[in-house]
């Protein structure tokens, strides 16, 4: 069971030494073990075989997935942890699965001290960013794990599998394990020209990783969690609304938080807000003037309307302490350590109360620095909305309808809905259109009609569900509703909207005959 770590405070005793990286990070029970799990999703392919040319290309072109993996060990091994240049190296080299060689580690640390001076705003010395190369981080590379099964969290974490290795390796000290893979190279420019696209295919892959995972006799895949960097917090929404696998979201940084991106995640074949009932935690950038198209939005958040959410903003740390893994840079100013490390224990207090068995109420991420329920003085911006009670999506509402035939329970959660929300919608009119034919072929007109009033209350101002009520109480002999209803859909096409003046004439003409025709029975 992952529980919170009581002790994890700023100044706390440690039981066990943590790696230099870490700060005031107190380690959980466990070591760290890491395993690169490279592959090919021979599923998805790069490229056909040949080009535009007519040229072939080269193998392979199947999909290469890196994988990292980061979990529970079991204390006492006197192996050294792993440089964090060679992840420096496994994260410059996105997707490739080839080895990393010297070159590659000391083009990595010097490409992180080229990152340092523009997006810290601090220019380190070749000789403090050299040291890198041979300091340890707290993973033992392919440690035997430790005993039991642990709860997993899937990330995605866009450019870099190195984006975020101190949470990771936190996460695993405390009972967690970490699944992550990077992007394709190529993503970022589609990410630009065509978000859509990456989005479903970071889904894909979290997917590939949920496969992955089921091969580790210490996961226990029943206890998930799913984790975006970056453009990959839309990619952990969709993969959620899609599944419905995990049992809570966490976006670092996501874009589903700015302005330019909020039509992106509405626009996924996956966006429906029914299916996000999970603790959902968003942390964006604190930037002093950011763009326009940066500048955060809460819309997407707000509408998560089913699931308890948080949102953060931690005073200082912008764009690139959130996705730059600040504290195994030296020099780092210590407010911006003490952020980040709160921001660590957050996340760990976040996922430990949604993956315990049996979950546990959400917890605050802003009092994971004081305690005793007070907000740390190192928060910005902090909301907090619970979450209303789940209604049925689209395959639970046809259980309910086709199978059950409750339409009383689905009256009662639109009626409940309403009060709630005036704007509430529960289903498509077209839906329950299609579910009374379905009944009326099957000649059990009495129901057919209950979801055709049904209909009709759903959607009071539609000419066309009114319209629909009368014909079933037409069939049905019903004369009296029947023109009810009729009468109804016509004082409707009064000012019909989205009808056309000359279609709205000839509905009119069309119910005005059918009223006649009951009416000289």
């Amino acid at each position: 069971m992952v529980v919170p770590n009581a002790a994890a405070q700023p100044g706390a005793s440690r039981t066990n030494a943590a790696p230099p990286q870490w700060g005031q990070l107190s380690p959980g029970p466990y070591g760290v073990g890491f395993r690169l799990a490279g592959e090919y999703d021979h599923s998805r392919r790069v490229a056909p075989p040949t080009d535009f040319e007519g040229k072939a290309h080269g193998d392979p072109v199947a999909l290469p997935i890196q994988i990292g993996v980061w979990y529970p060990m079991t204390r006492g091994s006197a192996s050294r942890g792993m440089p964090y240049a060679e992840f420096a190296a496994l994260g410059a080299k996105g997707s490739e699965l080839t080895p990393v060689t010297a070159a590659e580690r000391v083009r990595a640390v010097e490409s992180m001290r080229t990152f340092a001076g523009f997006a810290f705003g601090r220019p380190l010395p070749a000789s403090a960013m050299r040291e890198l190369d041979t300091v340890s981080t707290a993973a033992v590379r392919d440690a035997t794990p430790a005993r039991g099964r642990f709860p997993v969290v899937l990330a995605a974490t866009d450019g870099s599998i190195a984006a975020t290795t101190v949470l990771f390796e936190y996460l695993a000290s405390q009972g967690v394990v970490v699944i992550a893979t990077p992007s394709q190279r190529s993503y970022g420019t589609l990410q630009v020209s065509r978000p859509a696209v990456v989005v479903e295919a970071r889904v894909r892959d979290l997917e590939y990783l949920l496969a992955h995972a089921r091969r580790y006799a210490y996961v226990d895949t029943a206890r998930l969690a799913v984790l975006g960097i970056n453009f990959d917090g839309m990619a952990a929404l969709a993969f959620q609304m899609k599944n419905m696998a995990a049992r809570a979201v966490v976006s670092l940084d996501g874009w589903e938080g700015k302005t330019g991106s909020v039509g992106t995640i509405r626009s996924s074949l996956h966006y429906d807000v029914r299916r996000m009932r999970v603790p959902y935690l968003v942390v964006l950038q604190d930037e002093a003037s950011p763009p326009p198209y940066l500048t955060l939005d809460r819309s997407v958040f707000d509408g998560f309307a089913y699931s308890d959410r948080q949102w953060l903003v931690l005073n200082g740390i912008s764009h690139a302490y959130l996705i730059g893994n600040p504290l195994v840079y030296p020099g780092v100013p210590d407010e911006r350590r003490d952020a980040y490390e709160l921001l660590v224990r957050g996340i760990h207090g976040f996922l430990a109360a949604a993956l315990s068995d049996p979950a546990g109420p959400p917890h605050e991420v802003v009092n994971a620095q004081s305690g005793a329920g007070r907000t740390s003085p190192l928060v910005k911006e902090f909301v907090r909305h619970g979450g209303r009670a789940a209604i049925p999506d689209d395959a639970e509402l046809e259980r309910l309808i086709m199978v059950e035939r409750a339409a009383d329970k689905v009256a009662t959660i639109l009626r409940d809905g309403k009060r709630a929300d005036s704007a509430f919608v529960l289903f498509p009119q077209q839906t329950m259109a299609l579910y009374a034919f379905r009944f009326s072929r099957q000649n059990d007109l009495p129901f057919a009609i209950r979801l055709l009033a049904l209909n009709a209350e759903a959607y009071p101002q539609s000419w066309s569900a009114a319209d629909a009520l009368g014909n079933g109480y037409r069939d049905a002999g019903d004369t009296t509703r029947a023109i009810e209803a009729y009468e109804r859909a016509l004082s409707l096409l009064a000012s019909p909207k989205g009808t056309a003046p000359s279609d709205a004439a000839r509905v009119r003409q069309s119910i005005e005959d059918k009223i006649a025709r009951l009416r000289s029975r």
